[in-house]
Parts: structure tokens; C-alpha cells; sequence
């Protein structure tokens, strides 16, 4: 592909899976290496793309080590896009919003990592939470740090259950002096969950029982490639059958699975596909949850 004629800041290549150990290449230069066929990973190439020149960026897959005993198909199966930022940025997968009960007053926490602040500069982030009918619920100007902290409390927001899946939309803009740099954010849905030794699990306050499936991620006519249409398809007829809760049998699922989830209303067991403790393991199990932690339908890992 060709650029333009201006330096690129930052360029994150992001691929939602590759089944087989895969090596990345752009132009010639390895820029990331990844060895599950289900977890999300990403590499930043700004400094290897060359600005009104052809550019090319090519994967060798090697799909003769499977990691299940089931069809798994090979290559390149999942989304892949490019995202061209500043260095000023919200990091990738470094926004986590999780809704709060205490004392029983509502609010969202929230932990954002923010790349490229200068000293001196006139930057903002600018917070805003609406509900389902775009209504503002909480909005806040906060001061961009690199590991950012803050706090929206929202009273008596409607309750998340795969019942009545209701879902609010945070969105965190950031700002240099009036222009708009960078945007992140999330669909969050208010929901409490507790377990408990002798009655299991309390949905909102209430005894919640599971009916669940276990379900790999290959469809009739598709073999592993199931696109995001198909997916929704699955879950509308699950729900029809009476199930509540979908376990990912057995691997980690794309972030558009999870907001279909969201959205219809089911429960999800997120399931990190190897068992190790070794430092490529490690990564497989944080990028599952970085994809998984801001979904209100996640609500237990495997």
C-alpha cells in the first residue's frame, strides 16, 4: 500500500487472530511474532513504513502445530486493520471502565494509559457517560496523565441481566487545546454479581442460575472464519433455546463476539486457550483479558 507524503506518528497493526505461529513482516523488518491462533496481538510500525513509497507488509503462518484436537482451519481467519494515531494517544487495550457498587451507590471506575504527554502542553481529557437514549448521565474534565485515575458516580442507573441488557456509553476524548487528538471508550452495563457457597451465584441482588453451553468457534458452511453476522445469528438462537450463558470452548474470542454478547444479553466464560506460565503464555492470558474486561457480559474466566 502507498502513503502519503507526511511522517507517520504512530502505526498499530492489529491482528484479532491468526491460527498458526506467525511472523510479521513490514517491509522486510520482523515486526512482531505471535504462537496462539486466538488471542489478539498488535505491533507498532510507524518507524518501518517509508512515506510516498509503496510499502508491504506480509505474514508467514506456519499452520502445522494445532493447539486443539478439534478443526481449528489455518491462517488468517480474523480481522486485521492498521490504526494511524499520533504519539500522543491513548494506548491500545489500556482503557478499563468497571461499574462499582458501594454502599449502594453506583459509579464507574476508570484506569486509562495515555502515550506521548509533554510537559507544558495544554491537553485535556474530556469524559462523558449517556444512556441508552444518548442522555448525559456524567461528564468530567480531567488533566492527561500517563496512568490515569478517576471516578464518575451515576444514580440509579438502569440494571444489566441477559434479561433486560442495558448498556451505557462512555466516551473519553482527548484534547490539545480545542482539537480533538484521540478517542477511546466503552458500552458498560451496571450489573452486580456475588457468589456464595450454599445458593451460587447472585445476579443484582438476586439468585441467578446458570444455563449454559459450551461452544468452539467453527459454523457450518464457514469452518473457523465465523463473521460477526453469523456469530450474532448463533447467540439469537441460543437465546431462543433458553441458554443464558456461552462458554468459549476453547479460546480466547474476538472483541465483537463479546459486544454482540452485550448487546443480546448473555453471560460469558472467557477462556484462555493454553495452560503455562511461561512469558508468551502470560501475554496470550493478558491480551484475553485486556480484549474481555470491559464487557458486562464476562463474568467469569476459565
Amino acid at each position: 500500500f502507498e502513503l502519503g507524503v507526511q511522517p507517520i506518528q504512530s502505526a498499530r497493526l492489529v491482528f484479532d487472530g491468526v491460527l498458526g505461529h506467525s511472523t510479521v513482516y513490514v517491509n522486510g523488518t520482523v515486526a512482531v511474532r505471535n504462537f496462539s491462533g486466538y488471542n489478539r496481538f498488535f505491533c507498532e510500525i510507524g518507524d518501518y513504513l517509508i512515506p510516498d513509497e509503496e510499502n508491504m507488509i506480509a505474514i508467514f503462518v506456519d499452520a502445522s502445530v494445532w493447539e486443539g484436537w478439534w478443526y481449528e482451519g489455518a491462517g488468517l481467519y480474523r480481522n486485521v486493520y492498521i490504526e494511524f494515531r499520533e504519539n500522543f494517544c491513548f494506548e491500545k487495550d489500556g482503557a478499563f471502565f468497571r461499574p462499582i457498587l458501594l454502599d449502594g451507590v453506583w459509579s464507574i471506575e476508570a484506569d486509562i494509559n495515555i502515550n506521548g504527554i509533554k510537559e507544558n502542553e495544554n491537553t485535556s481529557v474530556i469524559v462523558c457517560v449517556a444512556d441508552k437514549a444518548g442522555k448525559k448521565v456524567g461528564e468530567m474534565c480531567i488533566v492527561p496523565q500517563s496512568m490515569l485515575h478517576f471516578s464518575i458516580p451515576i444514580e440509579n442507573p438502569e440494571l444489566w441481566t441477559p434479561e433486560k441488557p442495558y448498556l451505557y456509553n462512555i466516551k473519553c476524548t482527548l484534547l490539545r487545546g480545542e482539537e480533538a487528538v484521540d478517542k477511546t471508550g466503552a458500552l458498560v452495563g451496571f450489573r452486580d454479581i456475588v457468589w456464595t457457597k450454599d445458593n451460587g451465584m447472585y445476579l443484582n441482588g438476586k439468585e441467578y442460575r446458570i444455563k449454559g453451553i459450551c461452544c468452539h468457534q467453527d459454523h457450518a458452511g464457514v469452518g473457523a472464519a465465523v463473521p460477526g453476522a453469523l456469530a450474532e445469528f448463533r447467540v439469537k438462537k441460543l437465546k431462543i433455546m433458553g441458554v443464558n450463558a456461552y462458554r468459549c470452548a476453547h479460546h480466547a474470542v474476538t472483541e465483537e463476539f463479546l459486544d454482540i454478547c452485550d448487546r443480546l444479553g448473555i453471560l460469558v466464560m472467557a477462556e484462555n486457550r493454553n495452560f503455562s506460565v511461561t512469558e508468551e503464555e502470560i501475554k496470550q492470558l493478558e491480551s484475553m483479558v485486556k480484549v474481555s474486561r470491559n464487557h458486562p457480559s464476562v463474568f467469569i474466566y476459565s
